[in-house]
């Protein structure tokens, strides 16, 4: 019950105590993000009020927040509200259609899913919440830590609902979807006038390549691109105050979300000031700023490899690429406007690092490259009005099929059944622990996610806790080795002082996951507690 208090009942009693016009705008978007806020700020009061961090805790947490909000709708008049609310049955065959996508019929699948399984797990068996030992910790700079966003609200749901992983994911899935489905269509109200181009840039932007890679069984990745929209919406505003109002709020959630968000910070900046120096200037200047980024984009691609970045830009935005450029051919066609001309920059900005093997580049860029390809549509249904219902069909069905792909791809890549069946094993073995296990490294990552006891990290204080900055990268020579090594710098920018974390505990107990007996002869001191044909278990005799 306490569960759907906070992914349910609360969100629906604040979007109907602000009413069906205020719920059309950003103000339903934060109803939207309550059960986010309500896990980030359950986590926060429990560990500076020094609260036990428990499921009794959040449950009665749930049912104060949502008798609050249960009250406030009370005294706002409920019997008024309900008659004036309308849902287009079309939204509900889309958010239907993305929890059908995002169930998950496989073990856990994604390459780094299992790192923030094991910091949900770790916030959910440690009262104390020890590994937040400081401020930077909410945004994932100290060790063995990552941004608190997905992770508060991934433990909230397998702390309130009946659920282990995979439902948990489900559910967690299932609300990134949902609102990035939600804050995508507040943008389109911002960026177009056509009705139809709107629901374009929904459905493209929630069956981009790389929203579905991050969406299905979402991690961080997955919420912080469902959050760029709010911040986008920030800056393309015509109000200034609106972008501090909306836009610092939003953004400390996009730094709970991701890292990522920090050099995104940077591009926002720039393009603010940009907006700024442009907003009393000709035509023929914005022209020219627009020009020198698509120059400057161009030139800085050949640099990337030309086949390498073309199979990337495939794989990654299908479609949207080529009708970017298409927008891009009809530009001097009619006046640009401040808003385009940002929004221009941002793409000619976010497309080399879209490209980046890493993948972080991709995050932002895609709501670009969305709005690039959603206004070639337009061009193209201005241009070829006899052509373009088959070219639309064709791109949605694109569209369909990529995201499909996607999914059975990765699916086809998850956690083996009988790697989920010994983790199982184990988990009901030593449900305390602490346990450490060895063995092949992605496997040991997966079957580490199920573990209630692996890894559980104990910190010792030695001090108060104290940062130190770290050099900066230089440049190596080579573009590719560059980008990475500033890629790993924004990850872990400071040195630690104060604390020790010892990551599986202190004196675990050892066990080894051995994969077709591959290396078996190099265990000694061990006895075999589990075997289902290829996967065995040993667990280590400490002399």
């Amino acid at each position: 019950m306490a569960g759907l208090c906070v992914f349910l009942i609360l969100p629906v009693f604040l979007l109907l105590s602000i009413g069906p016009r205020k719920a059309r705008s950003i103000e339903g978007v934060y109803a939207l993000l309550s059960p986010l806020c309500f896990s980030i700020g359950a986590l926060c009061f429990a560990r500076y009020a020094n609260i036990p961090y428990t499921k009794s805790y959040l449950s009665i947490s749930a049912c104060m927040m949502t008798s609050l909000a249960g009250i406030i709708l009370i005294f706002r008049g409920i019997r008024s509200r309900l008659k004036d609310w309308t849902i287009h049955p079309l939204w509900l065959v889309y958010a239907t259609g993305w929890l059908l996508l995002v169930i998950p019929w496989t073990a856990l699948a994604g390459i780094d899913t299992y790192k923030w399984q094991d910091y949900a797990t770790n916030l959910a068996v440690d009262p104390s919440l020890s590994l937040l030992v400081h401020p930077l910790s909410w945004f994932g700079f100290t060790p063995r830590t990552c941004p608190i966003g997905h992770p508060a609200l991934l433990t909230t749901v397998q702390m309130l609902f009946p659920c282990e992983v995979r439902g948990g994911f489900f559910i967690v899935s299932s609300y990134v979807g949902i609102l990035a489905m939600v804050t995508t269509r507040i943008l389109a109200h911002q960026l177009f006038q056509e009705r139809q181009a709107r629901f374009v840039w929904v459905i493209l932007y929630i069956l981009a390549p790389v929203m579905v890679r991050y969406g299905h069984w979402a991690t961080g990745r997955g919420l912080f691109m469902a959050l760029f929209p709010l911040m986008m919406l920030a800056m393309v505003h015509r109000s200034t105050s609106h972008v501090w109002l909306h836009g610092l709020p939003v953004f400390i959630l996009l730094a709970m979300a991701h890292k990522v968000a920090w050099p995104v910070l940077v591009i926002g900046l720039i393009l603010l000031a940009l907006r700024t120096l442009l907003r009393n200037a000709p035509v023929p200047c914005r022209y020219l700023f627009v020009v020198a980024g698509i120059v400057g984009c161009l030139a800085w691609l050949p640099l990337l490899g030309l086949a390498g970045w073309m199979r990337l830009a495939i794989g990654r935005f299908v479609c949207l690429l080529p009708l970017s450029v298409l927008a891009v051919t009809v530009i001097s066609k009619h006046p640009i406007n401040l808003q385009e001309t940002t929004l221009w920059l941002g793409t000619c900005m976010a497309l080399p690092a879209a490209l980046d093997p890493s993948m972080y580049g991709a995050l932002p860029a895609t709501l670009f490259l969305t709005w690039g390809g959603v206004y070639g549509l337009v061009v193209l249904q201005q241009k070829q009005p006899l052509w373009y219902p088959h070219l639309f069909k064709l791109i949605m069905l694109s569209a369909g099929i990529g995201a499909l792909a996607v999914v059975m791809v990765r699916s086809s890549q998850a956690m083996p059944l009988r790697l989920e069946k010994a983790a199982r094993f184990l988990d009901q073995q030593v449900p305390e622990g602490p346990i450490q296990l060895t063995g092949p490294g992605r496997p040991v990552n997966q079957v580490q996610a199920y573990l209630r006891a692996c890894p559980l990290p104990s910190v010792d204080h030695t001090g108060t806790a104290a940062i130190q900055w770290r050099r900066p990268p230089g440049f190596s020579g080579s573009i590719d080795q560059t980008g990475q090594a500033w890629a790993s710098y924004f990850r872990n920018p400071f040195d630690w002082k104060g604390f020790a974390i010892h990551y599986y505990g202190k004196s675990p107990q050892r066990y080894h996951l051995s994969i077709n007996g591959v290396n078996d002869q190099l265990i000694s001191n061990a006895t075999c507690v589990y075997h289902d044909g290829p996967v065995a278990l040993w667990k280590m005799i400490t002399p």
